[in-house]
């Protein structure tokens, strides 16, 4: 187990937001909440709060136990993406997917045996409004195996702004940010607007 994050976003984290003393974090795809989390560090903080996107069952189940004493925190079991409904999900822990080609890449790799399961997906749009998210939101991480652009696309950002984003992967295209710096599996983006007070 890896007690936070999994490439030293954690260092990055700290540094940008080391005098900020309340705070938002949304982290889609946030496992247990614990092992290779992009939110741990911060969401350690009294005074930080957000919601925590997961749709495994037996990941979900840990993070709810995790958090089931903070107020400040909303775990929510789902997934995130452009096409609303019921889908088959395969798991196999952390390395979860909706997409075959991800699955059978894992299974090549790391020799992963993964069972289905049936999971709501929704727009992250719509998991941030029914949840009250705030319309600022500090700190947004995205992991999805594969899905991350989709999730972000359904994002509006006339409604959410989140002011420092994760993504797995690089050379996202993502308008009105910054691409910050790469850890080996994730790529940082600031909001433009933010870029010259850092």
């Amino acid at each position: 187990m890896t007690i936070g994050s999994q490439y030293g976003q954690d260092r990055i984290l700290k540094m940008i937001f080391r005098d900020k003393h309340t705070g938002f974090v949304v982290e889609v795809g946030a496992a247990d909440g614990i092992d290779n989390s992009n939110s741990y560090m911060l969401l350690q903080r009294p005074h930080w709060g957000g919601i925590l996107i997961e749709p495994e069952s037996s990941q979900f189940a840990l993070l709810q136990e995790r958090y089931k004493n903070n107020n400040n925190v909303k775990c929510i079991r789902c997934a995130c993406g452009a096409h609303e409904g019921i889908h088959t999900l395969y798991r196999g822990g952390q390395v979860s997917t909706f997409k075959l080609a991800t699955k059978a890449a894992a299974e090549d790799m790391h020799n992963i045996k993964y069972e289905e399961e049936q999971v709501e997906i929704k727009t992250l749009q719509r998991v941030l409004t029914e949840n009250n998210a705030p319309t600022e939101i500090d700190y947004m991480s995205i992991d999805c195996e594969g899905m991350d652009r989709e999730v972000w696309g359904t994002l509006e950002l006339d409604t959410y702004r989140p002011g420092l984003v994760c993504m797995e992967g690089k050379g996202h295209v993502m308008i009105g940010y910054q691409e910050l710096c790469r850890t080996p599996g994730n790529t940082f983006y600031l909001r433009e607007d933010l870029c010259e007070a850092l």
